[in-house]
């Protein structure tokens, strides 16, 4: 069984507890299920990444980009697969990845329940 997360999490305010959302919905999961997820970073543009957010509160979206320490945070208690978090382009890509994908502002993971 796989969680997939991916770009929700970006989504949820601290004030709703998205680590803790996250645990619960890998509790009734069998161990040597997974867990991928992909969330907006703060650490490779943080200005940018800001200023997407503030676009999109604007807009009544919520949007809140975290540093790559607090998306770590999810994986509380699971097995990280290589190359861990890592900017999503680089996540096993299938050859050279492409300048322009390097500097994506996203970190993605998948880790396994054990």
């Amino acid at each position: 069984m796989a969680l997939l997360l991916i770009a929700l999490l970006h989504l949820l305010p601290d004030a709703d507890d998205p680590a803790g959302i996250v645990a619960r919905l890998l509790a009734p999961l069998a161990p040597g299920s997974y867990l991928a997820l992909q969330h907006l970073g703060l650490d490779a543009n943080e200005p940018k990444a800001l200023a997407v957010s503030a676009a999109a509160g604007r807009d009544g979206v919520t949007l809140l980009p975290r540093r790559r320490t607090e998306i770590l945070r999810f994986f509380d208690g699971l097995e990280l697969v290589e190359p861990g978090l890592v900017q999503d382009a680089l996540w096993r890509p299938d050859g050279e990845v492409p300048a322009e994908f390097r500097r994506s502002w996203g970190f993605a993971g998948v880790a396994r329940k054990p």
